[in-house]
């Protein structure tokens, strides 16, 4: 946390983690264990019973969602505020004390992160805005209609209607459309339910674009991918090569003798020498310099014991 100049989270990420897994683990198995699970259900409600949202759905999720989002937005409201404060100083670094200094390192960092807390708070907003709207969806039609069954006083005369109309030899939709107006009030209204499942189906898409938007997820995928395609023919190259540089004496069947390591030192050095010369470059010419310098110290060219410059 680079703005609040805190490791407390670094410090205690076990208890974090393990708390991230045991809290829905102790919703979770209740509801498989009492068998809670029912289907067909609202968005995401299908998991739980109707009767059991709030325990086992609503309120876990709750915990982790508007804690979060609080804890987002006094962060973010944080580092805008030094940002603005930073916008204000105009004496260098080396005038300030250390505290001051101290405060501006924090207030760079804090515009650093700034530019990238678009991601997470999109991500935190778009989930606390579902989660509410399905909450207040839930809260005003859907657990009404719940508690419906054969037994209900508008459901009876909604199925009365329809064996009437039908009788009277009306078409599907006639009679939808006439019985429909008794059972309107009574049933979870359209616009709720709409808002609710499109938010839902839109989180999907939020968490699509807050991760395809990033340029390291296509380096990432595109560094994988160049490996998964190139391996095969690194690994042929190789086998190939192991395979050309078998002695002929030994007629693909290997041999017992003891390989010798050349590890003199001189004749190491000239071959780091031919490798850089092989591949050029400024390390190169270097190296031709030193070279030269090297034979014609030693008499090895031209004429012995003379100097002679490159």
């Amino acid at each position: 946390l680079a703005v609040w100049r805190s490791n407390w989270i670094d410090a205690h990420y076990a208890y974090f983690t393990g708390f991230c897994w045991v809290f829905p683990l102790a919703f979770a198995i209740p509801v498989a264990v009492k068998n809670l699970a029912e289907y067909p259900g609202i968005g995401f409600s299908c998991l739980v019973g109707t009767e059991n949202l709030n325990t086992y759905l609503f309120y876990p999720v709750a915990v982790y969602m508007y804690p979060a989002m609080i804890c987002h937005v006094v962060t973010v409201g944080k580092m805008i505020r030094l940002a603005a404060m930073s916008s204000k100083i105009d004496t260098g670094l080396s005038q300030l004390s250390t505290d001051a200094r101290m405060k501006v390192t924090t207030t760079m960092q804090a515009k650093r992160l700034l530019r990238g807390q678009w991601r997470p708070a999109l991500m935190v907003g778009t989930v606390m805005t579902s989660l509410t709207i399905f909450w207040l969806f839930y809260f005003v039609d859907t657990h009404s209609f719940a508690k419906t069954n054969k037994d209900t006083v508008w459901l009876q005369q909604w199925v009365g209607c329809v064996f009437m109309q039908a009788k009277a030899g009306k078409s599907a939709d006639e009679m939808q459309t006439v019985c429909a107006q008794g059972a309107r009030p009574n049933l979870p209204n359209i616009h709720w339910f709409t808002a609710a499942e499109v938010l839902l189906a839109l989180l999907g898409v939020v968490v699509a674009m807050v991760f395809i938007t990033k340029a390291e997820f296509w380096e990432e995928w595109g560094y994988l991918l160049n490996n998964l395609l190139h391996r095969g023919k690194r690994g042929n190259g190789s086998r190939s090569s192991s395979r050309g540089s078998r002695s002929p004496a030994n007629d693909g069947h290997g041999s017992n003798s003891p390989t010798t390591v050349n590890r003199h030192p001189s004749t190491h050095s000239n071959s780091i020498g031919e490798e850089i010369a092989r591949k050029g470059g400024p390390m190169a010419r270097s190296m031709n310099i030193s070279q030269g310098l090297h034979n014609d110290m030693n008499g090895s060219s031209g004429a012995p014991g003379v100097f002679r410059s490159n």
